[in-house]
């Protein structure tokens, strides 16, 4: 069952990339480019952490993670329940990072730091 549900989640991610670059490409062709909507950020960055080796950084605001997006955002379970089942899986997170949107590649593992990821995201009000 919880490789059943990582498939759904990552079926969901990929529909809603495609639907994402469809509307990135819209907007690029406008004048007045507007960011994604983010949902969380990421305040804390472990050394040699998953999160740092993916090349996630402080203050990087989540646009998605893996399944999880805006849209969809309830609480900071709903990231900790994708994470668990997604161990040792890559998931596709997208940030905002200086006005520019960025998409990593990050692998939750055991490494020496505490949890999965080695890092802390808080969601934004």
């Amino acid at each position: 069952m919880a490789d059943i549900e990582v498939g759904l989640h990552e079926l969901h991610a990929v529909e809603r990339t495609t639907a994402a670059g469809a509307a990135q490409a819209h907007q690029n062709g406008s004048k007045g480019t507007e960011l994604p909507q983010t949902f969380a950020l990421v305040d804390l960055v472990s050394t040699s952490s998953p999160a740092e080796k993916a090349g996630l950084q402080v203050g990087d605001r989540i646009v998605e993670f893996g399944s999880v997006a805006a849209d969809n955002f309830k609480s900071m379970r709903d990231i900790g329940s994708l994470v668990q089942h997604s161990q040792g899986k890559s998931i596709r997170v997208v940030v905002v990072r200086e006005s520019q949107v960025t998409a990593l590649s990050l692998t939750p593992s055991v490494w020496d730091g505490r949890g999965l990821l080695g890092c802390n995201i808080t969601p934004l009000r």
